[in-house]
């Protein structure tokens, strides 16, 4: 944990509440009502919250489960950034798309590096299920659209999203509030982008409707934050 005396972390954590606030909600009534520079301001604002709060909640040593938390919340960031610029070339959504790949990739890194006794991931085969579910009904639903190279894109994303969600139970904390919170960010985080399909290929939405990514997504990544700083705060099982 940072070495900042008590008068110093208070004004930073009411700094950064102040921020978190601003950019979760502002974000969200900016792609409600359909204002592109508000939206893409305050959402590029998240993650750098988050990843602050981070630096200053975290306890103990800078581990390497601290390390790979941080850089999984830096290219959600990049990814974030890149999302939400205007869709004047096909290339902003492609490097995004594969900056969240490499959020994924570092969130699984981080499942498997977990502190004390581990759940063995082929004794969980019922949590398996939605897992698998999630990566087929994706696919499926993609894989008469675009071309090769997007749907091989498309599959391996939806597959690391759903390890990642598959591996948060591989985790044995003393907290449950921590380990719940896990879980509940990952499956937050498959919501987010169920609610992505629904809106490409299934329903009409309006700009209304579809800000729920945009919520689910926001909740997802503050949920994740919780329950590795709270892990960071006990004693292995």
């Amino acid at each position: 944990m940072p070495d900042l005396n008590s008068a110093t972390r208070k004004t930073a954590y009411g700094f950064l509440t102040i921020l978190y606030l601003a950019s979760f909600i502002l974000s969200i009534f900016g792609y409600a009502t359909g204002n592109r520079l508000m939206y893409g301001i305050f959402k590029a604002m998240f993650m750098p919250t988050i990843i602050a709060i981070t630096y200053l909640t975290w306890s103990g040593a800078r581990s390497k489960n601290y390390t790979l938390l941080q850089l999984g919340f830096t290219f959600a960031w990049v990814g974030d950034i890149l999302i939400a610029l205007p869709k004047t070339s096909m290339i902003f959504l492609f490097i995004g798309g594969w900056c969240f790949l490499c959020q994924h990739v570092f969130y699984i890194w981080l499942h498997l590096s977990a502190k004390g006794p581990k759940t063995h991931l082929w004794k969980t085969p019922f949590w398996g299920l939605p897992t698998l579910a999630y990566i087929v009904l994706f696919n499926i639903s993609y894989w008469a659209r675009g071309n090769l190279t997007d749907k091989l894109q498309f599959f391996i994303y939806s597959t690391m999203l759903g390890t990642s969600f598959y591996t948060a139970f591989y985790r044995e904390l003393k907290s449950k509030a921590a380990y719940v919170s896990g879980i509940l960010g990952f499956t937050l985080f498959v919501i987010s982008d169920v609610i992505i399909l629904l809106e490409n290929f299934v329903l009409e939405m309006t700009n209304l409707q579809a800000s729920s990514i945009l919520l689910t997504y926001y909740i997802a990544q503050t949920l994740i934050c919780y329950s590795h700083v709270t892990e960071s705060k006990e004693v292995p099982v």
